[in-house]
């Protein structure tokens, strides 16, 4: 069959447009659309419409939270923003309700420590009246003592009634917190980025709420509430030019000014060069965390880690566990603080199978550093580029776009699209930062192990530790026995009196138990601070030296708990009287010979007496027993029954 000249230009016509537009889809930034304008009065607009969405999304955020409080107002900012959405002439004096009853799937209220944020998700339809009702929400409020007496009672119901043991037990966890030495902090050891400052205990809220007046909202909100001090943005469905028209109606004219404002501050990380490496034993389960830590001070980097990483976990996913079984769950994952990022591969295995996925991870990270080729490069930006053509057009897709062109603007001060900078990537530059990224010093992992040598072997020999130290602690006195220095032998006990309440000595040992805990933490600590310089590095060795570590973790813990009983916190239970005197029995045994006891009294307690006592008992301030000795010394003895002691004693001395 013949085909025309003419034909043929039709088809290759047909054949340019048709690739043209594919390429066209393919390309399409889902960025291009984000409009972002501010207003006159300081309101910072972002708007992004798509006429493939099913509804609209509005969310209006103002820098106000906790952190602009103290003890006397913390709570405030939440407060207000349940005032928010009260007003008087809507209907059920709700805006909340109103809006949900007209057809909002979604509508809400938040308050962070920075932030306060309203958002709603509603049809397409009312797409324009809900930018509206946000308008009138936020700015023109008619509140009574009413709407704070049912919002008040509101936020006492989310955060809890307080109760008396609110204030003592955050007292106590606080103390705990300043008796322990700090504790191993990646964004703080790592990034030199300084601890997140203590906020009000969270009792301050529950008992605040309940005192504060209309006045002091209405104050809050007319201090912190002004355009200038907000951010509004819109995503759905709907006209753009005009979603335009009806910011600047509603919003634009709004002429409230101010200056306070809750300001998060900006931290500047300073990257250490040390590796991360964080070894653990006797987990739930066999997980491994590796990559590395690395600062965003590029976005491109951060697209090319992010790149990498997700087609690493494919290409392991593939061999790991499609080919060989030895996983379950491998993927790409991260967490920061800020431009502090942790970026690694996860996955797990098998108790044999998961010391080889550590090497296959490491070993492939290896390789790649040392030949990538441009095919692996293509493949991994052909997979990331999905995040880009195979957003949804749901108003939450639409959003999170948003919030990424937001981040850029505020921290690169940057309108150039999340998208664009991916499009930029070439394979030089893509070589060139993972050489950079993945160096020695910059490693990261975190490995956890089920056990080592059998299973549930950290539990059993804590178990064991718990036996050895009951044993030993029952047996400490007998260091005194053997030594000769006790005249206490079981054949010539005459009688025996309990001298320590059993309660009371329960929870002096505990309480001696904590002391050595915290002593030990800080030994380490102070130990591995100023001499090995790492205040992490038992964390930092991997088997099989960890395993031996944690065992003489147990024992060193055990032996300086034992040390405090018997030399600084000496405990002494019973009394018992033979033939050549008293012995006093305990974590020690202290022995009074017949022939140094002078004389035998009943005094009153007194505080001067305390270091010379011997007992407990939480009557504490009962008489005690004197007994004056030849050297001049006196020691007190405790009983419950004081006088029958003197009695006792004396009938078999004198």
């Amino acid at each position: 069959m013949e085909i025309s000249v003419r034909n043929m230009k039709y088809i290759y016509l047909l054949f340019f447009f048709v690739s043209f537009s594919l390429n066209a889809g393919i390309e399409d930034d889902p960025y291009k659309n984000i409009t972002y304008m501010q207003l006159d009065n300081g309101l910072q607009v972002y708007i992004l419409s798509d006429d493939k969405a099913k509804n609209t999304q509005i969310e209006l955020t103002v820098a106000v939270g906790t952190d602009v409080e103290n003890e006397q107002t913390f709570g405030l900012s939440h407060l207000v923003e349940h005032m928010v959405f009260r007003d008087k002439r809507v209907p059920h004096r709700d805006y909340l309700d109103y809006i949900k009853e007209q057809g909002a799937s979604y509508m809400n209220g938040y308050t962070s420590r920075y932030k306060t944020g309203y958002s709603a998700t509603i049809e397409s339809e009312k797409s324009f009246w809900i930018v509206e009702m946000f308008a009138k929400m936020l700015f023109d409020k008619e509140v009574e003592l009413e709407d704070l007496v049912s919002e008040k009672g509101a936020v006492q119901t989310e955060i809890g009634a307080y109760e008396w043991m609110d204030k003592p037990f955050e007292y106590f966890v606080n103390v705990l917190e300043m008796l322990a030495p700090p504790q191993p902090d990646i964004y703080r050891d790592d990034f030199s980025l300084a601890d997140i400052t203590a906020q009000p205990a969270y009792f301050n809220q529950k008992i605040n709420n309940q005192t504060f007046t209309l006045e002091e909202v209405m104050s809050h909100y007319e201090t912190y509430y002004y355009p200038a001090n907000m951010i509004l943005k819109i995503a759905g469905n709907f006209d753009a030019l005009k979603m335009k028209e009806q910011v600047q109606k509603y919003y634009g004219s709004i002429e409230k000014k101010g200056t306070e404002k809750a300001i998060e501050p900006i931290e500047i990380p300073i990257l250490n060069q040390l590796p991360y490496h964080l070894f653990l034993e006797g987990t739930a389960e066999n997980a491994g965390y590796i990559g590395l830590k690395y600062v965003m001070d590029d976005y491109t980097k951060y697209l090319i880690i992010n790149t990498y990483l997700d087609n690493l976990a494919l290409r392991l996913q593939q061999n790991l566990r499609n080919d060989l079984g030895h996983t379950y769950s491998i993927y790409a994952s991260g967490s920061n603080r800020g431009k502090a990022r942790v970026a690694y591969i996860y996955f797990d295995g098998l108790h044999d199978e998961f010391e080889t996925n550590i090497i296959a991870v490491r070993q492939a990270i290896n390789d790649d550093l040392e030949y990538l080729s441009d095919e692996t490069i293509d493949e991994a930006l052909k997979e990331y580029k999905k995040h880009y053509t195979s957003i949804e057009h749901d108003s939450a897709s639409l959003m999170k776009l948003i919030g990424t062109s937001q981040y850029l603007k505020e921290e690169f001060n940057s309108t150039t699209s999340s998208y664009q900078f991916f499009k930029n990537i070439n394979h030089k530059d893509f070589r060139n930062v993972l050489k950079d990224a993945f160096v020695e010093e910059h490693q990261y992992a975190v490995i956890s192990r089920e056990y080592h040598l059998f299973p549930y072997d950290i539990s059993i020999l804590s178990l064991c530790s718990f036996v050895m130290i009951f044993i030993m602690y029952f047996r400490l006195y007998h260091f005194d026995v053997v030594a000769g220095k006790a005249a206490c032998a079981y054949r010539n006990i005459i009688m025996s009196r309990r001298i320590s309440n059993r309660f009371v000595g329960f929870f002096y040992i505990i309480g001696i138990y904590y002391v050595s805990v915290f002593l030990w933490s800080w030994i380490k600590y102070l130990t591995l601070t100023y001499i090995m310089g790492n205040n992490a590095y038992l964390y930092s060795i991997d088997v099989p030296y960890s395993y031996i570590w944690t065992i003489s973790d147990m024992v060193l813990g055990i032996v300086l708990f034992l040390l405090l009983c018997r030399y600084v916190f000496p405990y002494y239970a019973r009394l018992v009287v033979t033939k050549e005197g008293i012995c006093l029995i305990g974590h020690r045994v202290k022995t009074i010979l017949q022939e140094d006891i002078v004389a035998l009294k009943i005094v009153s307690w007194k505080p001067t007496t305390l270091l010379k006592s011997f007992g407990l008992s939480m009557l504490f301030w009962k008489p005690l027993l004197e007994v004056s000795l030849a050297n001049g010394s006196k020691i007190y003895i405790r009983n419950k029954n004081v006088q029958h002691l003197k009695e006792d004693i004396e009938k078999h001395f004198i």
